[in-house]
């Protein structure tokens, strides 16, 4: 078998241009119950609407998909549902009330309890981290205290003593309150999450920082890839910088830093009142304070903090397994390798690492590469088309039936436009499917929790077809974690002989992106594809 090893890719596995009708009479009461909650926690009516018998279902779809830039409809689809399942903080997005806002600048918080997922330790520091993201730009100040605090930090499960229980993984990760006395200012963070300092399930820094926004007066943002935009999204703490929407909203409500604030006195004090006359010191002035404004600018740029030796190992590590140099060039330089990458996931080229490089780099994956000497795959394929497949073991994160239902639902994305069959056996077969950790026996050890989440094999005998999964990852039927499906439909495109696609949306491109699998399609992409190899089905 010339079978390069498949690396577990996970796409957004439905094409973006493709518009894929929702129908409203295939959702269920379950489905139906879960809007109703959601648009009633989230867009509430107002108090005038209320007066006048509240708002319509309809309305509330339109004032949520006007929220988060969707097509107003009124009506639910594929898109507002996605939305509505991502992971996100549990504060309404609507608020009637002003601008709420501490009296005072030097605030004391509490941590009441740790979460068991990471050391006492972590969690200070992200804890730490997450209010200086405001500090850096605002005059306050925050110190960690064992008394009663301004704000008292909690990780609690299920109902916990606010009328605001969680709903368990996934769903409401935290909430936070606004400024005031009592429980005001207090974040809470859901213990039923799966809480990290890296990007392994829930990164704490990131929901801590959008949390302590709420705790410091600041509403939920629809800015799409601003700190306070309602649902949750990885971003690398370590090149994080705090985004200009948030910046300025949050200097509205506290202004710049102290520091910069006296700087500007001092200087604009020492031309004295009876300099102010003539019109040169007034432009001295002017420019004064344009150039002392310039760092609480939102639009001032920031320079990027020095990767550290961890960092570039990283990257080095990720470039050669993902973009190795093929057999006509023994050695690619790094920067070579970086313009690949680059190129191959559409992003700036500059051959130099920075943020969105790096971003893209951190995304849970398939193990596969992305470049491939094409005589050695991209054009294996099976020469039958009745293949087998056997489930040698199941994952514990779901019911063996669950399992069961994801496999043939993967399979039968591929069987649907080809003439492929697809069944399944007790006995030795085409495609082996096993759940396993790290080293297992394939010489392709998988990495822990997140980054390489699955791999596979081209067509061809002994582990030829052979899907592996992490068992390290959090498996699911659902958005919780990594779903089972998306991530095996992947998988068995490369177990059917197909490579990487750098086209955003295939199922076929290598990073992982969840879409609900009730309203998945296969892209024309992925069909093109798989029809070249086998042909469609008739």
């Amino acid at each position: 078998m010339n079978g390069a090893l498949i690396c577990m890719a996970l796409f957004l596995p439905y094409s973006l241009a493709v518009p894929i009708a929702h129908d409203p009479e295939a959702q269920s009461v379950e489905d139906m119950k879960f809007v109703e909650a959601y648009l009633d926690k989230y867009f509430p009516s107002s108090s005038s609407h209320l007066k006048s018998g509240g708002q319509s279902i309809e309305e509330k779809l339109r004032q949520m998909q006007s929220f988060f830039h969707l097509t107003v409809t009124g009506k639910m689809n594929q898109e507002t549902m996605a939305t509505m399942e991502q992971p996100r903080c549990g504060v309404s997005d609507i608020s009637e009330k002003s601008a709420v806002r501490w009296g005072k600048t030097f605030l004391t918080y509490r941590i009441n309890n740790y979460t068991p997922d990471m050391p006492k330790s972590k969690v200070e520091e992200a804890i730490a981290k997450a209010f200086k993201v405001w500090s850096d730009v605002t005059p306050l100040q925050f110190r960690r205290t064992s008394r009663p605090a301004d704000i008292e930090i909690w990780f609690a499960t299920g109902a916990h003593g606010d009328g605001s229980p969680f709903d368990g993984r996934g769903g409401t990760l935290a909430h936070a309150y606004f400024p005031g006395q009592g429980i005001g200012g207090d974040a809470h963070f859901d213990d039923s999450e799966r809480f990290s300092e890296f990007n392994r399930e829930i990164n704490l820094f990131l929901v801590a920082a959008h949390e302590f926004g709420h705790s410091l007066g600041l509403s939920h943002s629809n800015v799409r890839g601003s700190l306070m935009f309602p649902s949750y999204s990885f971003v690398n703490p370590n090149n994080f910088n705090l985004p200009n929407n948030d910046r300025q909203r949050i200097q509205r409500l506290y202004a710049c830093p102290f520091g910069l604030q006296n700087v500007i006195h001092q200087r604009l004090s020492s031309f004295g009142a009876g300099n102010l006359s003539t019109t040169s010191t007034m432009r001295r002035v002017v420019l004064l304070w344009v150039v002392m404004l310039l760092p609480c600018s939102s639009t001032f740029p920031v320079q990027k903090p020095e990767l550290k030796i961890k960092d570039l190992k990283f990257i080095e590590a990720y470039l050669n397994r993902f973009f190795p140099a093929g057999k006509k060039v023994l050695k690619h330089t790094l920067e070579e390798q970086i313009r690949q990458m680059q190129e191959f996931f559409h992003l700036k080229v500059t051959g130099k690492i920075d943020t969105e490089t790096v971003q893209v780099m951190d995304e849970p994956r398939c193990g596969v590469p992305d470049v491939l000497e094409y005589r050695t795959f991209g054009t294996e394929r099976w020469n039958k088309n009745l293949l087998t497949y056997r489930i040698n073991n199941y994952t514990p994160d779901m019911t063996r039936s669950k399992v069961d239902a994801a496999i043939a639902k993967a399979f039968k994305v591929w069987s649907d436009v080809t003439p492929l069959q697809f069944r399944k056996t007790t006995g030795p077969a085409d495609i082996e499917i096993s759940f396993a950790y790290n080293e297992h026996g394939d010489n392709i050890p998988f990495d822990g929790r997140s980054g390489v989440l699955a791999h596979a094999f081209a067509p061809g005998p002994g582990l030829g077809g052979d899907a592996h999964f992490d068992e390290a990852e959090r498996w699911s039927e659902t958005n919780r974690e990594v779903n089972l499906f998306l991530v095996a439909a992947h998988e068995f495109g490369h177990s059917l002989g197909l490579a990487h696609s750098n086209v955003r949306g295939a199922l076929m491109y290598p990073t992982y992106s969840y879409v609900n699998p009730i309203n998945f399609r296969l892209s024309d992409d992925d069909r093109d594809g798989i029809q070249s190899l086998y042909g469609k089905r008739k």
